[in-house]
């Protein structure tokens, strides 16, 4: 058992994101989209989405909280995902992945404890940004688990002070009851402390929280034994590899300055691409909200190993979200590759299958989870991650996607964020 299986018995989702196996159904073959007609406009039901870009997003204002939201989103483009260590590691979990202020997100990623300890840290010494990565292996019963984050505070004496009272409450508030233990990783030439944990039940974990600059980098490993090495030494060896990424890659992300973080932009996009992509009536949006440069949102997608294969092939250039999503890439020929594949991967997902037509849309690809997905009350974020409906489609150089509960809502997104980004 891990710290985050720990965590997830206080978070109820199921299979809400991961899905559980069943019979295949419907049908994978897609034909090309580049081939397929346009809309019919006057066939389209939109019902009350919006047709017309929304008001376009400004700066991040004064506001410290949406300065550090916008900061932590481009941080994450810097943030090592557990898939880059282990390819096995694709399984995302209820939580442990998105963005860290000083207000939220602390605990549910390096931790979570009865009175929010590691929130209370983290806010305590003025952190600043923060994103984390989670994921665990396939299987039910995980063999390996992986968390990453890098957090970044105002500067290294407080960076400092941070990372030493997150290693001295990790044991008393995050590993208990389990025993908990002092261990050196190798980093290159030296060594770093780091905390070990024996759950007892064949599995290891091992937690390191490390100073770098005005940044502490968090790793979390939960492995058990292999055919070749044993649980410990296993979960020190990735967390090694994982810190040594981690701080290599950290280094070629640039701070804003302080006196600059109000200027930042809400959407980075060279035309307001967030604006263009569809929310709900009531503005209902989650917590994944924002621009994402291609390689921060990987840390998003269900399938990142594969993800990343056909961003590179498409060259997609910036992700958005809301309510919608949408993939930007450089032309309608790399759209549609990035569509076709897209298409094909969530249809390897034996507990999906093809869904009916959109009337108007006959280019649209729609489909239906048959089991595990999100009930209508649950939280916006995992009805959109662990969606009911989703339709995709392709205009000009955009590929995007929609989620909803039922077909008839699902049919008018589509439909309305084709119209939205076509101007049509």
């Amino acid at each position: 058992m891990g710290i985050r299986k720990l965590a997830l018995a206080v978070v109820t989702c199921g299979c809400v994101v991961a899905g559980c196996s069943t019979t295949t159904t419907g049908t994978s073959r897609f034909g090309g989209s580049l081939s397929d007609p346009e809309p019919d406009v006057s066939q389209l039901r939109t019902g009350n989405y919006q047709i017309k870009p929304s008001t376009p997003f400004f700066s991040a204002g004064p506001n410290p909280l949406t300065q550090s939201i916008v900061e932590s989103t481009r941080m994450a483009e810097y943030v090592v995902g557990p898939w880059e260590i282990d390819a096995s590691v694709t399984k995302p979990g209820a939580i442990g992945t998105g963005t860290m202020t000083s207000e939220f997100g602390v605990d549910n990623i390096l931790g979570v404890s009865k009175d929010n300890v590691m929130q209370g840290i983290a806010r305590a010494h003025g952190l600043v940004a923060g994103f984390g990565s989670y994921r665990s292996s396939g299987s039910r019963d995980s063999d390996l688990e992986i968390q990453n984050a890098v957090l970044m505070f105002p500067d290294d004496g407080q960076a400092a002070a941070a990372a030493a009272e997150f290693t001295a409450q990790f044991g008393p508030v995050v590993a208990t009851p389990f025993p908990t233990y002092p261990v050196q990783i190798s980093v290159g030439t030296g060594t770093v402390p780091a905390v070990g944990v024996d759950y007892g039940t064949g599995a290891s974990g091992v937690a390191a929280y490390t100073a770098q600059g005005r940044f502490v980098l968090y790793q979390f490993v939960s492995a058990k034994a292999t055919k070749l090495t044993k649980a410990p030494l296993r979960a020190q060896l990735l967390t090694s590899d994982l810190l040594s990424r981690q701080q290599s890659l950290i280094k070629s992300f640039v701070p804003t300055d302080p006196a600059k973080l109000a200027d930042l932009p809400k959407d980075p996009s060279d035309d307001q691409l967030l604006s263009k992509t569809i929310t709900t009536p009531d503005r209902q949006q989650g917590v994944l909200i924002g621009t994402w440069r291609p390689r921060a949102w990987l840390h998003f997608e269900t399938d990142p190993v594969s993800m990343t294969t056909q961003f590179e092939r498409a060259g997609v250039q910036w992700v958005t979200q809301r309510w919608g999503r949408v993939y930007q890439a450089p032309n309608a020929d790399s759209a549609a590759q990035l569509l076709d594949a897209t298409s094909a991967l969530i249809m390897k997902n034996p507990d999906v299958q093809m869904a009916g037509p959109v009337p108007g849309f006959p280019g649209a690809r729609c489909f239906e989870h048959l089991r595990d997905y999100a009930q209508p009350d649950a939280t916006v974020t995992w009805r959109i991650l662990g969606w009911h409906y989703s339709c995709l489609a392709r205009t000009d150089r955009f590929v995007f996607q929609v989620f909803a509960d039922d077909e008839t809502a699902v049919d008018q997104q589509i439909s309305a964020q084709y119209r939205v980004l076509s101007g049509k």
